[in-house]
């Protein structure tokens, strides 16, 4: 039988790794529109965190204590600092992750016999499919006008 809740953990462990990712790259951009998504992708992760230790607690109530702690590990290679490339290379890894977190939610959904959780993990997997969708069109651009934060004064004026 599989361990749901080492799936979970697992989950939990990659959404961190994703929202610290963001937060550095968000932090390290000029371009505060940029700035702006990376920001929210954070956010969408820590929520994602949100969600997966209330599963947690629904699948293995004993085992949120200090789960933390448990799933503290090693980083994807992608989110190894330092952080090398240009921000269209920064951006297709952080894509590429978000696309392998989809598949992994949705292969992953078919081990759960409840419904409700089998519907969350299917969930995350449109969300991670969306934030694909957001860095692939942010690596496009970027591909195409790498040198942008160089030359675009307005983009520095943020709010």
């Amino acid at each position: 039988m599989t361990d749901l809740c080492e799936i979970v953990l697992d989950a939990i462990r990659a959404e961190i790794e994703s929202m610290k990712f963001y937060e550095k790259l968000a932090a390290a951009t000029k371009n505060f529109l940029l700035r702006d998504k990376l920001a929210f992708l954070a956010s969408e992760e820590n929520s994602h965190k949100r969600t997966l230790h209330k599963l947690l607690r629904d699948i293995a109530p004993e085992k949120t204590e200090g789960y933390e702690n448990r799933i503290a590990g090693i980083l994807a290679e992608e989110f190894k600092e330092p952080f090398e490339g240009t921000v269209s290379d920064l951006l297709f890894k952080a894509a590429d992750f978000e696309k392998r977190s989809s598949d992994f939610y949705r292969e992953k959904a078919k081990l759960f016999e409840k419904e409700g959780q089998k519907m969350i993990f299917f969930y995350l997997s449109v969300l991670e499919d969306e934030h694909y969708a957001i860095l692939m069109k942010q690596y496009g651009f970027y591909k195409e006008n790498e040198k942008f934060e160089d030359y675009n004064e307005f983009i520095h004026l943020g709010p």
